[in-house]
C-alpha cells in the first residue's frame, strides 16, 4: 500500500508521516512518500507511480492541491484523496476531484485516526478479490465487481459487472471470506454487496445499476440495521 503525503509545511508532513506509520502498522507492504509541492506530486504521478491514499494540502505555491488532484484524476480514479487544509471554505471547490474526506487543520490524532481507518477500509474494499473456480478454471475476481451471489441447485452463481460465474461451494464459506468487504446475507439463498445498494423498495434491494436483489421479510430489519452500520464505516 502506497501512501502519499503532500504538504508545504514540514511539521505537517512529519506529523502525518508518524500517524500513518502508527495506524497502518499492520500493512507489511506499506510505503510512504512525502512531497512538499504539487509539482513534485505531479512528477511522481507522471512516472506511473500510482498512490492508494493521498493526504493533500490545498494552499501550496504554483500548483495547489486541488489542481494537482485534477491532474491525478486523469490517470487514476481509484486513489483515495484526503484533503488536509486550514481553508475549510474550499471544501466545495474540491468536489470535482471526488475526495474521500476533508481534514481541517489543526487536527487531533483522534480525528486523523477516525478518517484514516475509514480510508483503510475503503482501500481493502478496492483491492480485495476472491478466486472463483469452475471446471478446472480459476478466475481472480475483484470484490468490487461482485454485485451479489446466490445459491442455485447446490451451486453458487456470482453476478458481476463482467458477467455470471459459477462455483461449487456453500454460502457460508464464501460469505465468511467476503463479509469484511461489506457483503451481507439478505435471504436464505442470496448475499448482496452492500457497497452497491442504492435504495430499498419493499422487499427488493435496488443496486446502483438497477439490479434487484430479493430480501426476506424475516431478515429485513436485520439487513437495514446492518446497512446503516456499514455506510457509517465510510462516511
Amino acid at each position: 500500500m502506497r501512501v502519499i503525503i503532500c504538504d508545504d509545511e514540514c511539521s505537517t508532513r512529519r506529523n502525518l508521516h508518524t500517524l500513518v506509520e502508527k495506524y497502518a502498522k499492520d500493512f507489511s507492504d506499506l510505503k510512504i512518500d512525502d512531497f512538499k509541492s504539487g509539482e513534485e506530486l505531479i512528477a511522481s504521478s507522471e512516472n506511473n507511480s500510482k498512490a492508494d491514499i493521498i493526504f493533500l494540502d490545498i494552499e501550496m505555491n504554483k500548483i495547489d492541491g486541488i489542481d494537482a488532484a485534477k491532474l491525478i484524476r486523469i490517470r487514476d480514479n481509484k486513489a483515495i484523496i484526503i484533503y488536509v487544509s486550514s481553508h475549510s471554505e474550499r471544501v466545495f471547490d474540491s468536489f470535482d476531484t471526488e475526495p474521500f474526506h476533508f481534514i481541517t487543520k489543526p487536527f487531533t490524532e483522534n480525528k486523523f485516526r477516525e478518517i484514516f481507518e475509514k480510508a483503510l477500509n475503503k482501500y481493502k474494499l478496492l483491492n480485495g478479490y476472491i478466486i472463483i473456480t469452475w471446471k478446472n478454471n480459476s478466475i481472480k475476481m475483484p470484490v468490487e465487481k461482485i454485485k451479489y451471489f446466490e445459491m442455485c441447485h447446490k451451486h453458487l452463481i456470482f453476478h458481476t459487472f463482467d458477467g455470471e460465474y459459477e462455483m461449487i461451494d456453500t454460502i457460508k464459506n464464501v460469505l465468511d471470506k467476503l463479509r469484511p468487504y461489506g457483503f451481507f446475507q439478505t435471504h436464505q439463498g442470496y448475499v448482496v454487496n452492500m457497497n452497491l445498494i442504492k435504495r430499498f423498495d419493499g422487499l427488493n434491494i435496488i443496486l446502483t445499476d438497477g439490479t434487484k436483489v430479493v430480501m426476506s421479510l424475516r431478515k429485513r430489519s436485520e439487513v437495514l440495521t446492518e446497512y446503516a452500520k456499514h455506510i457509517s464505516r465510510y462516511r
